[in-house]
């Protein structure tokens, strides 16, 4: 063999190797972009659900109850988002996670207009912390 049909080889090689390694990184920090972008709208969504809660428990009536329905449906939202969230990465808690937004759906619905005084002024703060613990699940990916 000659000194160019090692060149030759050694490029056929290292082509074979180099373009599915490529397109493998590629692909996967393409994938942990969409990821991060999910979570970065997973948190714009419990924010904005949060703020319609805050309004809600403000005016302490459901007179308005265009602020209600609004509210349910970006907790719709939140359960789209955790799912496609969930389909994109294996994540591990699945059960952690549907039990999170249970809580999440209860405090937001039963207790926000309980009779109870002193549990109707606890959801806002069991609110946060839901919400805080269901943020906290997914963590952005960099590598």
């Amino acid at each position: 063999m000659t000194t160019s049909d090692w060149i030759s080889l050694c490029s056929l090689f290292i082509a074979l190797i180099g373009v599915p390694l490529g397109y493998y990184l590629g692909c996967r920090s393409a994938r942990h972009a969409a990821y991060n972008d999910m979570i970065d709208t997973l948190e714009s969504i419990t924010q904005t659900t949060f703020n319609l809660f805050l309004e809600i428990y403000t005016k302490q009536s459901v007179n308005d109850i265009k602020d209600y329905h609004l509210m349910i449906a970006y907790y719709k939202k939140i359960q789209r988002h955790c799912s496609e969230l969930r389909t994109m990465k294996k994540i591990a808690m699945h059960n952690k996670i549907d039990n999170l937004l249970i809580e999440v759906k209860q405090i937001m619905t039963d207790k926000l207009f309980h009779a109870n005084e002193a549990i109707k002024q606890n959801s806002l703060s069991e609110l946060i912390v839901k919400m805080d613990e269901l943020n906290a699940l997914y963590t952005k990916r960099f590598y």
